[in-house]
């Protein structure tokens, strides 16, 4: 994880440089500009790093590389040359930098040898000028050419110097001949962005676009070619050719990387192949990573199936189909490689209940607890009696799970085991026990060791404690489970009795409305006349016309009322998100009340039980104040429902025409 420098979703810190561009520490002009100014007379220059790649594209032409060993260059021919040949040596580097970002950036579609973008050239040389001058006159002629994109002239004089055993800069020679070709392939003969997004093109088209990418492959053929011959006597070429061959032949060279990488320990001297793996991996269609020859390749697309689902376009079928398949070829691999603990991985990782053969079992049960894999085959083994609905089965292997290895678990693993402790829990405290998480800050790094700030961090909710405390408990029941005990200050939140209250007030039970309106107030100073309104009601009509007051002054007051999966999203995530099943400790009967009284909220919403209230009483009690305060409030909120806005913004301006609201109300759409 060091050696990759991971940052965010990139690898190699590359994050932290998105400013590479305008950053001079970063790019190393702030390392050239230094090194210039040890030459007297030296005026400040501008220089941009990169250059147009067409289509409205950009590219780093001239590299932190450049720039450092320019300087490093220039510090050595100053001292061995002296000043006044470092300065004749610094006016040709300052015109091969002058060409970093060619005149012409915004053509649209690049050509090779396009007369639109001229080459500063270094100056001519006094016939005076020392050999080791005139050496490094004709690299900077070849690089100038290079970097203002005239990659044949650039071939050539690198050709030459090549040819030139008296160049210092001679073992470079071939090395940059090749460089050229790739440069010239990647930059005029590939197909970028504006290619790929292009639908219904014509049949010239397409043919002029295979001609391009032969010509990319033939140049990236030659260079290929070269760089093998100078990595014989240059060591750097030979990084060279995998660069060329993840673009000619990305699946199978991302294959020869995979059954490389599988058997090598990974270090400095290897992670550039690491990262190109991870690249490749990144390009390739999932369907092709599964059907690999290379076995991690294949393993790592079929663990990937979850994320390639979203290849499908969210047809159900397609997405089990692709899951059956992924199980389909992980059981082949697995017969091929019955010693091979880790086929069974995708296999339980896809399976949902009843899936499983008794052999499969078996064998999960057998990997020894020292096995890398353990964990994570017991997880979804877990996973799996859970949706075979045999909970207290279920039980017994995940208690036995933190019983052992939780000082062994990442935060993370953590988490995901107390998840299912929350399904599984024989009793309604072990289900509150295990709903509260604490965040995963170092997913990669076991519980003991994680920083001592994550060992004291405030534990919190994750997405499961919606799903069972909204979806699961009635109303009746949550007012009892909020009596237990074990209930913990982030359990037993305003939040939720908020939650309880509007469900209360909707359904018309407003005796639990009226034992929930005191934890309501504290921090609703503005409103909290209105809830010693709704307290001091007798009747139910005046309770629900103080109920709707609070709810069109207090938006965030919600039913958090379960919508339900659609098919295509229980396809997505698991079928078995979709088969209602209560929890292990709860009754049935507790259960089904649940669900019914989510039909009812889903019909019975907090737009139906304002609207009409709301309407009615503002037109009949024009001399309440907070009539036009409501109207407002109701107004704002609701601005795309046109119809009953508009009635409100109607009545609003009619009946309180000189009332603070109404001149803060100006539109109801």
């Amino acid at each position: 994880v060091k050696l990759l420098n991971i940052a965010g979703w990139q690898i190699g810190g590359n994050g932290e440089k998105w400013d590479y561009i305008h950053d001079a520490k970063t790019s190393g002009l702030e390392t050239w500009f230094a090194a210039r100014q040890s030459i007297k007379g030296a005026t400040q220059i501008k220089i941009e790093v990169y250059g147009n790649a067409g289509s409205y594209g950009q590219y780093i032409n001239c590299s932190v590389y450049a720039f450092e060993r320019a300087a490093q260059t220039l510090t050595e021919r100053l001292k061995t040359g002296g000043e006044s040949n470092a300065k004749l040596w610094l006016q040709g580097q300052d015109a091969v930098f002058s060409n970093c970002y060619p005149p012409t950036p915004w053509i649209k579609d690049k050509v090779e040898n396009d007369d639109r973008i001229p080459v500063v050239m270094p100056p001519p040389l006094p016939g005076n000028a020392p050999a080791w001058l005139m050496y490094d006159r004709e690299y900077q002629t070849a690089a100038a050419f290079f970097y203002a994109e005239k990659f044949d002239r650039a071939r050539s004089v690198f050709l030459a110097i090549a040819n030139n055993k008296q160049s210092p800069w001679q073992p470079l020679g071939n090395y940059l001949a090749a460089r050229s070709l790739i440069r010239k392939a990647m930059l005029f003969y590939t197909p970028g962005p504006r290619d790929e997004n292009i639908n219904n093109v014509s049949r010239e088209y397409l043919v002029a676009k295979a001609a391009r990418l032969k010509t990319r492959d033939d140049l990236l053929s030659t260079a290929r070619a070269e760089l093998l011959v100078a990595s014989k006597t240059y060591p750097p070429a030979k990084e060279l050719i995998g660069y060329v061959d993840a673009q000619l032949r990305p699946y199978e060279y991302m294959q020869q990387l995979g059954a490389t990488l599988a058997v090598s320990k990974i270090g400095t001297e290897n992670l550039q192949q690491l990262v190109d793996y991870f690249l490749l991996l990144d390009k390739t269609d999932g369907d092709k990573m599964m059907q690999a020859a290379d076995p991690m390749t294949a393993w790592i697309g079929l663990m990937q199936t979850q994320l390639n689902k979203y290849d499908y376009s969210g047809d159900p079928r397609k997405i089990d189909d692709l899951r059956k398949s992924s199980m389909q070829l992980a059981r082949k691999r697995l017969q091929a490689n019955k010693n091979e603990i880790a086929w069974l991985l995708p296999i339980l990782t896809h399976a949902e209940g009843n899936e499983l053969s008794d052999d499969e079992r078996k064998a999960v049960l057998a990997v020894p607890e020292t096995s890398p894999a353990y964990q994570a085959l017991q997880y979804q083994l877990a996973r799996i009696v859970i949706a075979e609905k045999r909970l207290n089965d279920a039980d017994v292997l995940v208690t036995q799970m933190l019983a052992r290895h939780q000082s062994g678990m990442s935060r993370a693993n953590h988490n995901r085991w107390l998840a299912l402790k929350v399904i599984t829990a024989k009793t309604e405290t072990e289900f509150l026990q295990a709903l509260p998480r604490v965040y995963a800050d170092a997913p990669s790094v076991p519980i003991p060791n994680e920083a001592a700030s994550s060992q004291t961090a405030t534990p919190t909710f994750d997405v499961d404690y919606a799903q069972h405390i909204y979806r699961d408990f009635a109303l009746a029941d949550l007012k009892a489970l909020l009596a237990n005990k074990h209930i913990n200050a982030q359990f037993n939140n305003p939040y939720l009795k908020g939650v309880m209250w509007a469900r209360a007030v909707i359904l018309g039970d407003f005796k639990t409305a009226d034992e929930l309106t005191d934890a309501l107030i504290p921090g609703r100073a503005t409103t909290q006349h209105l809830y010693a309104r709704f307290k001091s009601a007798q009747t139910e009509e005046e309770k629900r016309l103080a109920a709707m007051l609070i709810l069109v002054n207090t938006p965030e007051l919600g039913l958090e009322v379960s919508e339900g999966l659609s098919e295509a999203q229980c396809a997505t995530y698991r079928k078995n998100a979709c088969i209602p099943q209560p929890l292990n400790f709860m009754r049935p009967e507790a259960y089904a009340a649940a669900q019914e009284e989510q039909k009812k909220l889903r019909k019975l919403s907090i737009e139906a039980f304002i609207t009409p209230i709301l309407l009615t009483w503002a037109s009949q009690n024009p001399s309440d104040p907070e009539a036009p305060k409501a109207l407002h409030f109701y107004i704002a909120g609701r601005r795309s429902e046109t119809k009953n806005t508009r009635a409100a913004f109607q009545l609003l301006h009619k009946q309180y025409p000189s009332s603070v609201w109404t001149v803060k109300t100006k539109y109801y759409y």
